[in-house]
């Protein structure tokens, strides 16, 4: 009896450690066609999207570089220890911000069954258009939208 109680003990264990692994990941959000308006109401030009960027981002500690044209990469690194770095690709009037990659951040690419959560224990089956979950730490979404934020901040001055 004793040998079942510690079996189920460590199961136990097991389940809610790795239940509490998963609970700091969040699916990743990539932002497409963010609306980017002047405080005027006119849409803003792709200059003034790159230097809001600028302006938000080095008030939160991101830094960017131009890839080309209309196309920055932003980077944070947080406490020293979280990196992430975004694309961003600017049109007139928008824009979007993509994940590129991360260090210490839990980054995971996982198939997705048909409604779209993480396949687990799931025979894998050839498809020609495999679906992924992207998952990454918790913080990932609110340090971009904490930019998203302070650039629409920036453009509306």
């Amino acid at each position: 009896m004793k040998r079942i109680s510690k079996f189920f003990a460590l199961l136990l264990l097991i389940l809610a450690t790795a239940n509490a692994a998963a609970a700091g990941r969040a699916p990743i959000i990539d932002l497409s066609a963010q609306t980017a308006r002047r405080a005027d109401g006119n849409p803003a030009e792709v200059a003034d999207i790159a230097k809001a960027f600028r302006a938000a981002g080095g008030s939160l500690g991101w830094t960017f570089a131009e890839e080309g044209p209309a196309h920055l990469v932003g980077t944070v690194v947080v406490r020293g220890k979280h990196t992430v770095v975004v694309d961003i690709f600017l049109r007139r009037g928008e824009y979007d911000v993509k994940y590129r990659s991360s260090v210490n951040m839990r980054y995971r690419e996982e198939d997705a069954d048909d409604t779209g959560k993480p396949a687990e224990n799931q025979p894998q089956q050839p498809s020609l258009a495999s679906k992924k979950v992207r998952t990454i730490h918790s913080s990932y979404n609110s340090w971009v939208m904490n930019l998203i934020h302070g650039v629409t901040g920036e453009l509306l001055r």
